[in-house]
């Protein structure tokens, strides 16, 4: 289910009845995390970190959540929380091929922070 919520925000799916109803169904991380991509898809980040930390707070192993997080915090410049995010999201997800590409990124990213 999570990488349904995924694959809907990234391609900017929004009014899909995933989104629709996952105000309603706010009693497990994966409804929490679906609206949490929902506002991060409409560029509404602050909103989207509110309810991207109550997934996370249900549930602190919960890696997609935690890679959304950092996304909504890389989207406003916050590159430290964002690192931090990313980092907690390669260490629940290790195994997984998200996890190589997230090793990537997190490499280039600090390439990048050191070059600043």
């Amino acid at each position: 289910m999570s990488w349904h919520v995924v694959t809907s925000a990234s391609l900017h799916h929004c009014h899909t009845p995933t989104f629709t109803h996952s105000r309603y169904l706010c009693t497990v991380q994966v409804s929490w995390f679906a609206v949490g991509c929902y506002y991060l898809s409409s560029g509404r980040h602050e909103l989207a970190r509110r309810y991207l930390n109550k997934a996370t707070s249900l549930n602190r192993v919960f890696g997609p959540a935690w890679l959304a997080y950092g996304h909504s915090f890389a989207a406003e410049n916050e590159h430290d929380q964002a690192m931090a995010a990313y980092f907690t999201a390669s260490q629940l997800m290790k195994g997984l091929i998200i996890d190589v590409l997230l090793q990537l990124f997190l490499s280039l990213l600090l390439k990048y922070a050191l070059t600043i």
